[in-house]
């Protein structure tokens, strides 16, 4: 027993994390926090043209431009590699029909059963497709725009931390919440 709560632990335990806030609240600098305590994966960067900071980090293992990856994503099932999906509001739609998010959501489907870890980021809870929710096994929710009501999976656990957080004084403050 002792040796299968070890192998869960150092090898196959997988994090699917979304990263949620407006531009110039920490995200990119938390993402790089989480890559640091990453072992033994190759990460590729997934980048829209607006990548920042994160090009410097030592450990990322290839960049590749979205549409590039796109053209060739299904045929591509990778094992034991951290993907970053980094503003994401620039190639997935919260309409599930649309060709780039439903390519994404067959790669993730494919590739989650490979110890693969994946990090999304993106800059409202509204530009969030809602399949996407039953994937993450956590968020971390930065300061956000979103104003109106949202109609969202978890909702009720959410809310709350996504007041707390916009309340805060501090521009970096977040919190995460296991989903």
């Amino acid at each position: 027993m002792q040796r299968i709560k070890k192998l869960l632990v150092t090898n196959n335990y997988v994090t699917n994390k979304c990263f949620v806030g407006k531009t110039g609240t920490g995200k990119t600098t938390q993402i790089l926090n989480e890559l640091n305590r990453e072992k033994l994966k190759n990460i590729i960067y997934l980048y829209t043209g607006k990548s920042q900071i994160i090009k410097e980090n030592k450990k990322i293992f290839s960049m590749i431009y979205i549409f590039d990856f796109l053209n060739v994503i299904q045929d591509y099932n990778p094992d034991n590699k951290i993907f970053i999906f980094d503003d994401m509001k620039y190639y997935i739609s919260i309409n599930q029909n649309e060709r780039n998010t439903k390519k994404i959501n067959e790669f993730l489907g494919r590739s989650r059963h490979n110890n693969n870890t994946f990090y999304f980021s993106f800059h409202g809870f509204d530009q969030i497709p809602s399949f996407l929710y039953t994937f993450f096994n956590e968020i971390i929710i930065f300061k956000t725009a979103n104003k109106k009501k949202l109609d969202i999976p978890y909702i009720n656990e959410l809310e709350p931390v996504i007041n707390e957080v916009n309340r805060s004084k501090e521009l970096h403050y977040f919190k995460r919440v296991k989903v």
